[in-house]
């Protein structure tokens, strides 16, 4: 549920990698764009959200003197307004057309660099050949700058500063908006349209939700792996515990008819028995319970966008399992003091 920072909603990317740069990815764009059922187009190096097609590039770091490796996408002029992706310095204009390359870059970029390089700024990238020499590749020019939002899967470690190079070359993909309520019959316009522009290629297509979903799908099994161990492995203690209170009050049947003679109730009794298995299950759970609730801690570290383990957590889970002993136990010792000793 997190916010990714642009709009994924009905949005399709047609690959277009191996293409070879060909002169008709422009008109397909321009027939698509055209088409009643699209929100919108747009020309682009990689997926948002995907797995695949990472690029990065090198730029030196002005305050260190280092070589600083930047996440780099080739986009046209339609990308952050299809993608509803908001600006934080808006540019005046931006064409692929310009003598200049002009580059957008993100707020980490801004927060890291903002001392060093200003709007209007150019900066040097570069990349390493096999002698790992430096090969300069650009030099675009600073348009503006966006709001961070998500390029890469959510396991990426943290907001890395990102160039988005305005650019005709690396077009791996188009993306297209969909209008919802026709999307089939959009998709089948879609693919028509592709094979009169391209008929010796394979249309191929993903929706941005797909990808999101791929990702997840990953981390699903293991969800449910450890779902399915927590259940039975409380089942088996519950089981436990039961038989462990069975035996118990099979054993301490004469101390109970000793304790009925002299006054006590049912309930004293019974609270009696049951107190023995909650300090069995606290020292179980004060052993068990700090491993488990740092090791989920440290495991979750992987993640940028993760749930936040409180103590608060580890308490109500605390609390939750003596009432589930009280539970399992409680009954048989309320039957144990309940019955009569001498028959």
């Amino acid at each position: 549920n997190q916010d990714l920072g642009f709009n994924k909603e009905h949005l399709m990317a047609i690959c277009l990698d191996g293409f070879n740069q060909d002169s008709r990815i422009r008109n397909l764009k321009d027939q698509l764009d055209q088409h009643v059922n699209m929100k919108g187009v747009s020309l682009t190096s990689k997926v948002p959200m995907s797995m695949r097609d990472h690029y990065s590039v090198y730029m030196k770091d002005p305050s260190s003197d280092l070589d600083q490796r930047i996440p780099t996408i080739y986009i046209d002029e339609q990308y952050f307004n299809l993608l509803e992706i908001e600006y934080k310095i808006k540019p005046e204009s931006l064409s692929i057309e310009t003598e200049k390359t002009s580059m957008i870059v993100n707020e980490t970029f801004l927060d890291l660099f903002g001392e060093y390089y200003q709007i209007g700024d150019q900066v040097e990238l570069f990349d390493y050949n096999n002698s790992n020499q430096p090969v300069p590749i650009d030099y675009p020019e600073i348009k503006g700058v966006v709001k961070n939002f998500k390029i890469s899967r959510l396991i990426e470690m943290k907001q890395m500063p990102c160039a988005y190079i305005l650019s005709s070359n690396n077009q791996n993909y188009l993306l297209a908006r969909l209008v919802p309520d026709k999307k089939n019959e959009t998709l089948s316009s879609i693919e028509t349209t592709f094979k009169e522009v391209f008929p010796d290629q394979v249309f191929q297509y993903t929706f941005i939700d797909d990808e999101i979903n791929t990702f997840i799908s990953i981390l699903s099994p293991f969800a449910r792996l450890i779902f399915y161990g927590t259940f039975f492995a409380i089942f088996i203690a519950s089981m436990g515990l039961f038989a462990l209170a069975l035996y118990i009050t099979q054993q301490k049947t004469k101390e109970i008819g000793i304790r009925k003679v002299f006054g006590a109730s049912i309930k004293n009794i019974s609270f009696q028995l049951a107190r023995y298995f909650i300090k069995l299950v606290l020292i179980a759970f004060i052993i068990a319970g700090p491993i488990t609730f740092f090791g989920f801690r440290k495991m979750l570290q992987i993640l940028p966008e993760r749930i936040v383990l409180e103590w608060s957590l580890l308490f109500g889970i605390g609390i939750g399992i003596v009432v589930l002993a009280i539970g399992t136990v409680l009954v048989q010792s309320w039957n144990a003091a309940r019955t009569n000793p001498v028959v």
